[in-house]
């Protein structure tokens, strides 16, 4: 495969991609960045090598949100037309409803730095960052590779990939986050000081998170 951009799924205007952006970058590919709510139509998935769904503040499961539904389909099709996907929190929530699994609420928020149960590759291991409410179930043709107490973390489909937690943040990014929603995680009785504190050394995120993009879209 000698396609060389990375189509990257942007859904709301304070979740970049970040360090996927930056990773990207310093390996040679170019990254074309759509915000999914005001597209029209999707471009040919075949013109990628990847597509890479972000976070949202929507629920994957969301019947009344036609872009949530379009961009299902989209996935689907660039799946199963040999454009691998690698889907982020609420992307890899709607690449398992793409792939015949489901979306539901989660049994409890995960919010901040949380440790994984991981059978797969090493570099899904040890401890990521989470924003997520609903959880999802893995399709029935795809592999599961982690889990938290919560639900399902990880799972691999041919190529493609879901992750439930977020590689791609910063700490720019995550200040931003709580910023804007430290009210309501307050309400959920979550700390956001604890969730800042818990943050590791920024050069040990990028790291680690360009390790994991490389696990996955090298």
């Amino acid at each position: 495969m000698n396609r060389s951009s990375i189509l990257i799924l942007q859904h709301d205007p304070d979740a970049g991609p970040e360090l996927i952006a930056d990773w990207a970058n310093s390996r040679g590919f170019s990254t074309e960045v759509l915000m999914v709510p005001e597209l029209t139509e999707f471009p040919s998935p075949g013109d990628y090598r990847w597509v890479v769904p972000l976070g949202s503040e929507r629920c994957a499961a969301d019947t009344e949100v036609d872009w949530i539904q379009a961009e299902a389909a989209f996935l689907a099709g660039a799946h199963d037309s040999g454009t691998p996907v690698f889907g982020i929190c609420f992307g890899a929530q709607l690449l398992a409803m793409a792939l015949g699994g489901d979306v539901l609420p989660g049994t409890a928020a995960e919010v901040g730095w949380r440790d994984l149960e991981v059978n797969g590759p090493a570099p899904y291991s040890g401890r990521w960052f989470q924003w997520h409410f609903d959880t999802f179930v893995v399709p029935g043709r795809a592999e599961l590779l982690g889990q938290s107490e919560v639900g399902p973390e990880v799972f691999r489909q041919g190529d493609s990939v879901g992750v439930q937690f977020h590689p791609e943040v910063t700490l720019a990014l995550i200040q931003r986050w709580l910023a804007v929603d430290g009210p309501s995680l307050v309400q959920r009785g979550i700390d956001p000081e604890l969730v800042l504190a818990g943050t590791p050394p920024p050069e040990t995120v990028r790291r680690r998170a360009f390790r994991l993009f490389d696990e996955i879209m090298s």
